[in-house]
């Protein structure tokens, strides 16, 4: 982007709807992805747990065309949009979603090993519930993408509290 964008408020306001629009078309997808892997039927209901797409595939799903890589972290999450979806699967979802990642939060009082062990719990609950286990989730995979954009926001945070390496 150009210095400056900041101060041409007509061109700010092209790029912020811009990445708006991205956004709400990935929400989109994403939730999509979530609904189609539970095999909907024409009753509104859903096929047999069995014949619903398992974590894996899900995933690989919703990062197509991406550069995210599919990894245990990424399945745990998204295990966890899957989990409220099943419950709260209309408009309300993301503010459900947000909700439980609240309650994670708070049930974890900061500790993260808690947190680690819920989206765990989480995740093997998915794996045990949708679809066949034919697939091994490597807890080794990185992936470098999501490490950069980890990195950009941990040196705004240590930025923003004054807690900048270079200080």
């Amino acid at each position: 982007m150009p210095a400056g964008l900041e101060n041409i408020p007509a061109d700010l306001e092209k790029v912020v709807e811009a990445v708006q629009d991205a956004l709400t078309q990935r929400r989109s997808k994403i939730k999509k992805s979530i609904r189609g892997s539970l095999k909907p039927n024409k009753d509104g209901g859903y096929a047999p747990k069995e014949d619903h797409l398992n974590i894996f595939d899900l995933t690989q799903n919703i990062v197509k065309g991406t550069q995210c890589a599919v990894n245990v972290v990424l399945c745990a999450h998204i295990a966890l949009m899957r989990k409220v979806y099943c419950k709260h699967p209309g408009v309300k979802f993301w503010d459900e979603l947000d909700k439980r990642l609240a309650k994670i939060r708070a049930e974890a009082k900061g500790d993260m090993k808690q947190v680690t062990r819920a989206f765990r719990h989480i995740l093997t609950e998915d794996q045990d519930t949708h679809g066949a286990k034919t697939y091994e989730l490597d807890e080794n995979t990185v992936d470098t993408f999501q490490e950069g954009v980890d990195a950009l926001i941990e040196a705004g945070a240590k930025d923003a509290l004054g807690m900048r390496d270079d200080a």
